[in-house]
């Protein structure tokens, strides 16, 4: 994007881009002590995340994940 940047503008508009994209990522990932599965569940379907990674949670939570990452 900024490779072709010629005026000031383009650089707001790269701004602009990357302000929405900042605030995806914080209401996918919002971290809260009570909404963690459901982020674990988006982390794994996405692939950022496998059951490798969640060693020493509970097997139901762990169930609780996996259904979550395949819906």
């Amino acid at each position: 994007m900024l490779e072709n940047a010629t005026a000031p503008a383009d650089i707001w508009r790269v701004q602009e881009y990357l302000s929405e994209k900042r605030k995806t990522v914080d209401r996918i990932y919002h971290y809260s002590y009570s909404g963690l599965i459901l982020i674990f569940s988006t982390l794994m379907r996405d692939g950022w995340l496998s059951e490798a990674d969640l060693v020493g949670l509970k097997q139901e939570k762990i169930a609780r994940i996996e259904l979550g990452a395949r819906l």
